[in-house]
């Protein structure tokens, strides 16, 4: 009797490593323990959303890619305000 291994490669590692990121996150910030001038969450909000992106537009997952795509545009711009 063989067992069925899920076998992950690297590219699903990321999009993994993105989804928990985002969760973490959107968690956070819903529990009231970060805000959204947390620097961060918007770093967090950024490399999840580019890993799940990244994975997305490797599958030629139009949707998932331009959401997130853009959803990272958002992050990047949040967190330049930070920084002014």
């Amino acid at each position: 009797m063989t067992k069925n291994r899920v076998s992950f490669s690297f590219l699903e590692w990321v999009g993994w490593f993105g989804l928990v990121i985002l969760l973490f996150s959107y968690a956070l910030i819903t529990l009231g323990t970060w805000n959204a001038d947390n620097t961060l969450y918007q770093l967090c909000n950024l490399v999840g959303s580019l890993a799940i992106a990244w994975i997305a537009f490797k599958k030629n997952d139009a949707q998932p890619a331009i959401l997130n795509f853009a959803w990272a545009g958002i992050a990047l711009f949040a967190l330049i305000g930070l920084f002014k």
